[in-house]
């Protein structure tokens, strides 16, 4: 199988079988070269995922599956343009807000990630971040004199450009996370009770909203809040942290929770008919590309359960 922009889109989308997965990642580990390849496809494809179908069409699938070598070169080159357009927004805005002095920001960004996939944005100030599937970001197109600020809902691993004169704050749903420069994930989607920050270089400080406890994080500590219990823990498994690198690694967690996970990425309802499965645990690490059947047959083969999909609906039996 030859490797190619096109493969690599497919292997991307989640399309590929699993020989040719296997194909993907033993070329991707043959050489520097071939992962700085897959780094700047992955970039491109996540552009064509932030564009819409106004650019990239239906979806990300029928460009890779259906577009010719023109069409792709075509692509390429409005995504280049769309980048280009947002350089130019970038210097007219700040170019006004010298003009006023406003502090005000006059446009802002919305980064809407699609089921089953990860963006990386680059921030106005340099910051580095990786979004996970189901995840939303705000952000402005220049930051404030006085503060960076950005809101987040769902699942997000920063690598915040350290300034000791510019605050950088993370507004989540029912939290906020303030750093001056530092390394670290967040999670809290909606409708879901827990929230969690976890540290890996830095030092951050957690407030919550609700009564404005604040909890300040050293390297390798974890915040959690469920429901109305606040807490700080060590962290014990750094792969969980891998999602961004199209892992899906988990410790001792209950199948409710893998569940919740899979459904979110895989935009599929689960259902659980056995209530004796409810209080196991299990432990694992897949690729996301591999697809739900994968994870649903090792978990099953560990765990005695089988499955039916009818439609978007698996019955776990």
């Amino acid at each position: 199988m030859e490797i190619n922009d096109r493969t690599l889109y497919k292997y991307f989308a989640g399309e590929l079988t699993h020989d040719e997965k296997a194909q993907v990642k033993a070329w991707v580990e043959a050489s520097q070269e071939n992962a700085d390849t897959l780094r700047r496809e992955r970039k491109l494809f996540n552009a064509m995922v932030l564009a819409g179908p106004d650019v990239a069409g239906e979806s990300a699938a029928p460009v890779v599956q259906q577009g010719s070598t023109a069409r792709r070169k075509t692509l390429r080159r409005t995504l280049l343009a769309v980048a280009a357009t947002f350089l130019a927004t970038l210097v007219i805005t700040a170019t006004v807000k010298t003009l006023f002095g406003s502090d005000e920001t006059l446009y802002s960004q919305t980064v809407t990630v699609p089921a089953g996939q990860r963006v990386n944005v680059t921030l106005p100030d340099g910051t580095d971040v990786w979004l996970n599937s189901g995840t939303t970001m705000q952000y402005p197109l220049s930051f404030m004199k006085d503060k960076r600020e950005v809101k987040i809902s769902g699942e997000a691993y920063l690598k915040v450009t350290h300034n000791d004169h510019l605050p950088f704050v993370v507004h989540m749903p029912s939290t906020n996370v303030e750093v001056l420069g530092t390394e670290f994930n967040v999670r809290e989607y909606p409708g879901q009770r827990t929230a969690e920050t976890s540290l890996k270089r830095g030092r951050v400080r957690v407030t919550v909203n609700s009564d404005n406890g604040e909890f300040t994080l050293e390297p390798g500590q974890r915040f959690v809040k469920d429901g109305n219990r606040c807490g700080v823990t060590k962290i014990t498994d750094y792969d969980q942290y891998r999602w961004k690198e199209g892992l899906y690694c988990f410790s001792s967690k209950s199948l409710a929770r893998v569940i919740d996970d899979l459904e979110r990425y895989y935009q599929v309802k689960v259902v659980v008919e056995r209530s004796d499965l409810n209080k196991r645990v299990f432990t694992g690490k897949f690729y996301l590309a591999d697809g739900i059947d994968n994870i649903l047959s090792m978990i099953g083969a560990e765990a005695g359960f089988t499955y039916d999909k009818q439609g978007n609906t698996i019955y776990i039996k």
